[in-house]
C-alpha cells in the first residue's frame, strides 16, 4: 500500500495539499484522519468524498505533536491478505499457527505487514512508536498476541504506547459505512 500524509490547518489548505499530493497521479482510497475539534469535518468530510476517498478517523480534542519537530510515518493493515506465494502451516494447536515454512507466525506479519517496509523506504529510525490494534486480534492470534506486539517493537526497539480498539470503522469503496476487521495502525514518531 503506497501512502502519503498531508497537513492543514484550515480544509483549505487540506484540499492544496490533497491536490499537490494527487498531481503525480497517486490515487488514494482511504484517507485515516485525526482532525482537530477547531476544524470544519463537514467541509473536511466533503473534499475527501469528492475525490471518491473513504474516511477513517477521529476528532480530536486537541493536538500534541509538533510536526515541524516531529516526523510522522505510519503503516495500517487489515484483515488478511495473500502474500504472493503458497505456503505451509508448519506447527499449529486447534485455530492457533504458530510457524509458517518453520518460519515464526508473527516473523511473517510484520514482513508483510509493511512495517519493515515502513522502516527500510521511509523511516530507518524511530524514536517511539503508537499501535492502535483491534481487540479482534487477542482472539484471533490467542497467546501469540503478547509475541506480534513484541514483534511490532522488536522492528525499531524504540518505547511503544497503544491500545485495543472496539471497532474500526470507515467508509468503504462506494461509501457504504462498514465494519473493518482485525485492523493494525503503527504510527512511528522520530524527532527531526
Amino acid at each position: 500500500m503506497l501512502a502519503k500524509s498531508i497537513k492543514g490547518k484550515s480544509s483549505e489548505e487540506i484540499k492544496t495539499a490533497l491536490e499537490k499530493n494527487m498531481a503525480d497521479g497517486f490515487k488514494p482510497t482511504l484517507a485515516i484522519c485525526f482532525i482537530s475539534i477547531s476544524q470544519d469535518r463537514n467541509a473536511i468530510r466533503n473534499i475527501l468524498d469528492a475525490a471518491d476517498i473513504s474516511i477513517f478517523g477521529c476528532t480530536t480534542n486537541g493536538e500534541f505533536v509538533d510536526e515541524e519537530k516531529i516526523m510522522i510515518k505510519g503503516v495500517a493493515t487489515c484483515g488478511w491478505r495473500a502474500v504472493g506465494t503458497i505456503r505451509t502451516v508448519t506447527k499449529s494447536t486447534g485455530n492457533h499457527i504458530y510457524t509458517i515454512d518453520d518460519i515464526p507466525v508473527l516473523d511473517i506479519t510484520t514482513k508483510y505487514g509493511g512495517l519493515e517496509n515502513l522502516k527500510e523506504t521511509q523511516m530507518p529510525e524511530a524514536d517511539a512508536l503508537v499501535v492502535f490494534s483491534c481487540a479482534g486480534r487477542i482472539l484471533s492470534l490467542g497467546p501469540l498476541m503478547v509475541q506480534e506486539i513484541e514483534g511490532i517493537k522488536s522492528v525499531w526497539n524504540v518505547p511503544m504506547i497503544g491500545m485495543f480498539s472496539n471497532a474500526e470503522l470507515a467508509r468503504a469503496t462506494g461509501g457504504n459505512l462498514e465494519m473493518h476487521n482485525l485492523t493494525t495502525c503503527c504510527v512511528a514518531l522520530k524527532e527531526k
